[in-house]
């Protein structure tokens, strides 16, 4: 792949950047909203006070959190389920299931290494930190495979 660092890769991304965060105390509902804004989102952020990265929740982690009852397939009544899912939404905070072992990196790094971070991690998703540990945007897998079809040069068969 083309040596380019985060930063450089960035700037030449046609979409601007949102990145999805919620700060620390925020309740299930904050982190369902943020997280379905836009509909393309599999993970978001949690920041503290000072909008510093503390953890994030994948999509993954946010379905067996609020759809628990039914993998351990405890309820069936549909009107116990809504329920349910209401005292689910009001009680939990994004610390009680935010994960906090989450590859970073900076606009300087090279672009290689981030990816190979990536893959240690198996993450479709990578906050971006400056100095301070606070979030200046976010690289995202499907934004570097579309980068990785333009520049690599391929056998121009299909």
């Amino acid at each position: 792949m083309k040596k380019i660092t985060v930063q450089a890769f960035l700037q030449g991304l046609r979409h601007g950047l949102d990145v999805p965060t919620i700060t620390i105390g925020s309740n299930l509902e904050a982190v369902v909203r943020a997280m379905i804004k836009g509909h393309k989102r599999r993970i978001v952020y949690v920041v503290d006070e000072d909008g510093r990265l503390r953890g994030a929740i994948t999509l993954i982690r946010l379905q067996k959190v609020i759809f628990r009852p039914h993998l351990k397939r405890i309820l069936t009544d549909s009107s116990i389920i809504s329920e349910n899912i209401s005292e689910i939404f009001g009680a939990e905070r994004a610390e009680d299931f935010m994960d906090t072992d989450i590859p970073v990196c900076t606009l300087e790094e090279d672009l290689g290494s981030v990816i190979s971070r990536m893959m240690d991690y198996d993450a479709s998703d990578i906050p971006v930190v400056d100095g301070h540990e606070c979030i200046v945007s976010d690289l995202d897998i499907l934004d570097i495979l579309e980068f990785w079809l333009k520049t690599e040069k391929r056998d121009p068969r299909p």
